[in-house]
């Protein structure tokens, strides 16, 4: 007999509150048993702490994907840190707030670029405002330790 197993995904936007500020809405797993079954000894406490927590704050967990899979696929969507792209309810706006967050800093690469080009500060250092010229001066200066002797 072979044991099948399901990884499955767990979504409880908006999420519970790390330490850092950023918040943890997803929770993934894998198990042999249904994943309905599988959610309940979750809320029941002798499943993952962070289920159990969410469902204690008052947010709903609840099964949002499944893929057949084993232990080892588990581990291999966890690693790619980015769970919310996987949801089907968080992905499109995770997905639209990531496209926003590329489209406004490429604006401000760009504008930094232009306004470098503008004044004559090399496009490498465009971002810092620091013009080639001090990076040199910089660097071909006496050292305080130096200038004492």
């Amino acid at each position: 007999m072979t044991l099948t197993t399901t990884v499955y995904l767990i979504c409880f936007a908006p999420g519970i509150p790390r330490g850092n500020g950023a918040r943890v809405p997803h929770y993934l797993g894998s198990t042999s048993m249904d994943v309905h079954e599988r959610l309940a000894v979750h809320l029941a406490g002798k499943g993952s702490p962070l289920v159990k927590a969410a469902a204690d704050r008052g947010l709903e967990p609840r099964v949002v994907r499944t893929w057949p899979g084993c232990k080892r696929d588990e581990r291999g969507l966890k690693s790619r840190h980015n769970l919310a792209a996987l949801c089907p309810h968080c992905g499109p706006a995770f997905r639209e707030r990531t496209r926003r967050a590329q489209r406004a800093r490429r604006a401000a690469e760009k504008k930094a670029r232009e306004t470098a080009e503008a004044i004559g500060l090399h496009p490498q250092n465009a971002m810092t405002g620091r013009s080639q010229n001090a990076r040199r001066s910089k660097a071909g200066a006496p050292r305080a330790q130096d200038r004492a002797a």
